[in-house]
């Protein structure tokens, strides 16, 4: 049994389950076979004693393995969004007690792309939830739902290792890490890749917390802090750039596109699609044009001896402002 089903049987044994959960870490693939293997030990009529594990055999398990279980729902993004739709046919089902099970299981795949009005309408139902239901949701990292969200829920986290490559393309981050590889530098190792990674990571979660939480004083003092400690090493000072053209571009292709799902499909930063959507809606075209010269600009300038911190204090700014 692994490290999050020990867990989660630990749990259960105690009687003390949580009415949510988030589910992160690990690779898609991974937290999806995780959330299936959890809502099976909830769903199963007849779990072992000693491990809680399912059994395999009673009516629930056999139902689980054919996807036919009445008390598991699921929810999944459509067109790269979960929209508050999806979430209100969640919460009519709530109104009834499970069909067979003791609970239901609701998994949301890809929690994080639920749109702002989808969010706050699941937020309404973790305050108040009905007996008999648990909540799985299920995302690359916690940082990327409200922290009125997570505040809701138990963590459980698949065990990570410092991703190869490989890994980190199959984890969906393919074009990010193919285009950076075309920056004009001596063989990024997996050493800066990974740091890239995470600076977008860190710099989506500020940009979430700007404009999807309405945190703005929290978001500029992340963005700050991160371009300060950015500009101590020249060395990964030009991936900031890189990181910053490519949310441009998908912002450029949100404006011009729309949310359909060959444009989503398209993009670089595809997970982010939901929160780049939110800020596209405050930009025009042309803002986001003269970003990108402004970008390249800078860019030249530093490798003639600007001072970084101005340099990503600029750039970065324009992410956390009203253009409206």
């Amino acid at each position: 049994m692994d490290g999050l089903s020990k867990r989660f049987s630990t749990i259960l044994e105690s009687g003390r389950q949580s009415h949510a959960y988030i589910i992160e870490g690990g690779s898609p693939e991974a937290r999806r076979e995780a959330a299936l293997e959890l809502a099976s030990m909830l769903l199963c009529q007849n779990r072992d004693r000693s491990t809680n594990r399912p059994c395999g055999l009673c009516t629930g398990c056999k139902k689980m393995a054919q996807g036919l279980h009445p008390d598991l729902v699921t929810v999944s993004p459509h067109k790269g969004m979960i929209r508050i739709d999806a979430i209100k046919e969640v919460v009519a089902q709530l109104k009834f007690p499970p069909l067979e099970a003791q609970s239901r299981a609701i998994l949301i795949f890809d929690a994080d792309r639920m749109n702002p009005d989808a969010a706050n309408t699941l937020l309404k139902t973790l305050e108040e939830p009905p007996k008999g239901n648990c909540f799985f949701l299920v995302v690359s990292s916690q940082g990327s739902l409200l922290s009125t969200i997570r505040s809701r829920c138990q963590v459980l986290t698949l065990h990570t290792h410092k991703c190869s490559l490989y890994e980190m393309e199959k984890d969906g981050d393919q074009r990010f890490l193919e285009l950076l590889e075309e920056l004009e530098l001596e063989e990024p190792g997996p050493e800066k890749l990974q740091w890239a990674l995470e600076t977008r990571g860190r710099l989506l979660e500020a940009l979430a917390l700007y404009h999807l939480e309405g945190k703005r004083a929290k978001a500029v003092s992340t963005a700050l802090s991160l371009s300060k400690e950015i500009s101590k090493d020249k060395d990964l000072f030009g991936l900031l750039f890189f990181i910053l053209k490519t949310l441009a571009r998908d912002t450029l292709a949100i404006i011009s596109g729309g949310d359909r799902e060959d444009v989503v499909d398209l993009l670089i930063n595809h997970a982010s699609a939901t929160l780049l959507g939110h800020i596209a809606q405050s930009l025009d075209e042309e803002e986001v044009i003269q970003h990108l010269l402004r970008l390249e600009k800078l860019e030249n300038m530093t490798r003639r001896g600007i001072n970084l911190e101005y340099a990503s204090n600029s750039i970065l700014l324009f992410w956390f402002s009203e253009h409206e």
